[in-house]
């Protein structure tokens, strides 16, 4: 349940020309309750949060550059309560203040901003075998800033350089978490030691159109200090449990789960995206085709691959549009991914096409309506997503239309 108020108020100042402002208060709730194997009976899960935000952006913008600056503040509370009570409730209250501008030099143009986050986390870590608990509270202040130069080098082909460091503190479940949760297959321990994480991210952008034939491409290196993943422990995570019979021993109830720790290394992201196609008349309408792909390559400071990270995909798009019907067709292919981190196995290629149709009637002077048929994963491919915690007994959607 979510409850926004959202205005402006015109000031046509000298410095201050309007004040937009947002109110959201917001109540959250997911229950994850899973399939009782025989002899089993897993109580429901509740995974709970109360925020309430509030903030106002000052436009101070003229007639030689856009200036804005943007204050927000946010009080979240966050509780788990049923089987899979793996976390502590914890509170977060965060304080942002930011600044933007934009602006127009010779044959450049130059946009900045900066933010400012002070942060406190609270939470506490229960000691399953002696029942202490430990509390914490992490007050810290995080800096970010971003810096981007573009130029036209013709008519219509342009280009942007961007460097961005951003500073982030660790949330409260990488600071709190510690117990079993069924729905990742894992048993996850957070750790409140964790130091702030830092990106420091260089790209260059190419964005050519002529009206005809479109390309885009980025490339970039993100340098990112203490890194926080969650990592699955690389032994036999059962050895330390006995037998699995033991069944009534409160330590075995968990020893068929993986075991992760939310760690922190410095890592490097290295990757790009890119797209070109054309549009072309045909038949009173436009048919528009394009390819693209993205790759990205993540190793940490020792050299062992970043886990997690979905493989190189290639994209190839067909689309017709003629007055109030459009087709589309996609065909993404995935390739296997063999760079996989500690704990984990490759992932098998696959592809997936997918295709939609979508009609739009005209109801009244007023009033349009839209229907769509379509069908994905037609090739009915066996797809699992590299990133997925449980790629193995879950995989994507076969085939299905609607």
């Amino acid at each position: 349940e979510s409850f926004t108020i959202k205005g402006s108020f015109n000031m046509n100042g000298d410095l201050v020309n309007k004040v937009d402002f947002t109110f959201r208060d917001s109540d959250y709730i997911l229950t994850e309750a899973h399939a009782e194997e025989e002899h089993e009976e897993h109580e429901p899960t509740s995974f709970m949060s109360a925020s309430t935000e509030y903030g106002a952006i000052f436009d101070l913008s003229n007639d030689n550059m856009t200036q804005k600056v943007v204050f927000n503040v946010l009080d979240e509370d966050s509780s788990i309560i049923g089987e899979e009570a793996f976390m502590n409730p914890a509170t977060s209250e965060e304080f942002t203040l930011g600044y933007f501008m934009s602006k127009d030099i010779g044959m450049y143009n130059v946009d900045f901003g900066f933010r400012m986050d002070q942060i406190e986390r609270s939470g506490s870590v229960t000691d399953e075998d002696h029942g202490d608990i430990d509390y914490y509270n992490i007050d810290d202040t995080t800096n970010s800033f971003a810096v981007a130069l573009g130029r036209s080098l013709s008519d219509n082909l342009d280009i942007n350089l961007g460097f961005a460091s951003v500073e982030r503190l660790p949330s409260v479940i990488e600071l709190f978490m510690n117990g079993p949760h069924l729905a990742t297959g894992r048993l996850e321990v957070g750790n409140p030691n964790l130091k702030s994480e830092t990106s420091n991210n260089f790209d260059v952008t190419f964005d050519y159109d002529n009206g005809d034939f479109f390309a885009y491409a980025s490339f970039y290196i993100n340098e990112v200090d203490n890194y926080i993943t969650l990592m699955d422990e690389d032994e036999d995570h059962d050895e330390d449990h006995g037998d699995e019979d033991h069944g009534e021993d409160h330590g075995d109830d968990h020893g068929n789960l993986i075991h992760s720790f939310y760690v922190q290394e410095n890592a490097e992201f290295i990757g790009y995206e890119l797209e070109f196609g054309r549009t072309v008349n045909l038949a009173s309408g436009d048919l528009t085709y394009s390819f693209g792909r993205d790759q990205v390559n993540a190793e940490f400071a020792d050299g062992h691959n970043v886990p997690r990270i979905n493989p190189a995909r290639n994209v190839y798009s067909l689309s017709y549009e003629q007055n109030d019907t459009v087709f589309k067709i996609n065909l993404k292919s995935v390739e296997r991914q063999n760079d996989f981190g500690e704990g984990e196995t490759a992932t098998d290629s696959y592809r997936m096409l997918d295709t939609r149709v979508t009609k739009t009637f005209s109801v009244n002077d007023k009033s349009n309506m839209k229907v769509t048929l379509f069908a994905n994963n037609l090739l009915d491919d066996v797809a699992r997503n590299h990133s997925s915690f449980v790629k193995g007994p879950v995989p994507l959607p076969g085939r299905n239309v609607g």
